[in-house]
């Protein structure tokens, strides 16, 4: 009888997944053309459109945060840099928004160009070009030759705003005419940043210099990785005519996207957990492992997932995962398909066996994490969104009710009716509130 309603749960969630795969394209083709009708409407609002591999999502908040102290200002709700978000900040964009903020997927239904002949930006962002969609596009050349012809569209009295330090924008931006605002590391970026730290619990800091001045920059951020996405956002800023220790102040305020290298101490145990459990792409991993390695904390525990490159084997995810893991961590709990591989490769890389479990479910793995939880410990959930990993979390704070392994919904599952937990005061701070989109 368990066998057989196993395979109807199986079956269940397949055919759920494909209804509402089906929806969802229904209603991306029917916005499409709808935002077609509504864009001329639009005629003195100027939009901002953020193309990258990676530090989209922050950028536009950032941006978003800035930009609202000064002007009237909509953009992408949350983390939905898909197609149904795209069509949904065109469609509830009004004549007296000033501006507009969009993130542009390299994933979208209609590609960078579809997207960009719609909007036409008047400021154009190109952050950076990594091997994150490589599976689809071949090699990383197509991936910034895609992403490069957002800059075709920039209006002509508009702004190019690129990354100095990435050789792709680098050459992209050189090859259009217009205004080019640089930003990065690099001499002659036009904001340049320097003296970039994040060592926990310090926070991302760093100095950022514009026309011969230097400005301390000190944010709210983990991970150096992110100094790009807010150099890109002040380099926004200023060409909206900001003034740049404004937007600074502004930034110094932004709090980290929720499961976006976001650190939240939970009292009754006395420990921080990073929840890191939306973006699961390699270089992701190697920015959350180099924060582990650094980091202060009486000790360094792992929750990890696998990551999204799919041409591994399930014994080669778990053997790369285990190498990093063995170098930053005295606690490592691997989860899903790499439950057993990791344990084994990690053991095999020196590591003690009884600081090392596999669990099939995310679920289990937080029921064994609140029996070995320390005061002052450091843990770091990173993983697949497919995962789930955020019930290995949630489990710290109460019983979570689902359990499945596959499942239809692609937000976090701090948002999700199945889990068990609905937003009350006493998990402010702890879960995402209802209305964010993540």
């Amino acid at each position: 009888m368990a066998s057989q309603n196993k395979t109807l749960r199986t079956r269940y969630d397949a055919f759920r997944r494909r209804f509402y795969q089906l929806r969802r394209s229904v209603r991306v083709r029917w916005n499409y053309a709808l935002s077609w009708v509504w864009r001329p409407s639009l005629i003195r609002t100027r939009f901002i459109a953020i193309t990258g591999s990676a530090g989209k999502t922050l950028t536009k908040e950032l941006i978003g945060k800035i930009l609202e102290e000064h002007y009237a200002v909509h953009r992408t709700p949350g983390n939905r840099n898909n197609s149904m978000g795209f069509t949904s900040v065109l469609l509830g964009a009004r004549p007296w928004h000033d501006y507009v903020i969009v993130e542009t997927p390299i994933g979208s239904s209609w590609g960078i160009v579809g997207q960009a002949k719609l909007m036409k930006p008047d400021v154009a962002v190109m952050l950076n070009v990594k091997e994150f969609h490589i599976h689809t596009h071949g090699s990383v050349e197509a991936i910034a030759e895609e992403k490069a012809r957002l800059l075709d569209f920039v209006a002509s009295d508009g702004c190019i705003v690129a990354n100095r330090d990435c050789a792709y924008t680098r050459e992209a931006a050189s090859k259009r005419a217009g205004r080019i605002s640089w930003f990065g590391e690099t001499e002659g970026s036009d904001i340049r940043i320097s003296n970039v730290s994040s060592v926990w619990p310090e926070r991302l800091s760093f100095m950022a210099s514009y026309e011969g001045v230097d400005y301390p920059v000190q944010t709210q951020m983990v991970g150096v990785h992110w100094a790009g996405s807010i150099a890109a956002a002040l380099s926004v800023a200023v060409a909206c005519k900001v003034y740049i220790q404004d937007a600074i102040d502004a930034v110094e305020r932004v709090e980290p996207n929720w499961a976006r290298m976001q650190p939240i101490l939970l009292p009754a145990y006395d420990v921080t957990v990073i929840r890191d459990e939306r973006n699961a792409a390699t270089e992701t991993f190697e920015a959350a492992f180099q924060v582990m390695a650094e980091a202060k904390a009486t000790r360094r525990v792992l929750v990890l997932g696998s990551y999204s490159e799919k041409e591994h084997s399930e014994e080669e995810r778990g053997e790369w995962l285990a190498v990093r893991a063995a170098a930053c961590a005295e606690v490592v709990i691997f989860v899903n398909e790499v439950a057993e591989t990791g344990v084994a490769a990690a053991i095999r890389h020196g590591m003690d066996p009884e600081a090392v479990a596999g669990f099939r479910t995310a679920t289990e793995a937080g029921r064994y994490l609140q029996t070995i939880l320390q005061p002052g410990d450091l843990v770091l959930l990173k993983g697949r969104r497919k995962e789930h990993l955020t019930r290995a979390y949630l489990q710290l704070l109460d019983e979570v009710a689902c359990n499945w392994n596959l499942c239809a919904f692609s937000i976090i599952c701090d948002q999700c009716e199945y889990s068990g937990f609905k937003w009350r005061r006493d998990l402010e701070g702890l879960i995402c509130p209802p209305g964010l989109t993540y």
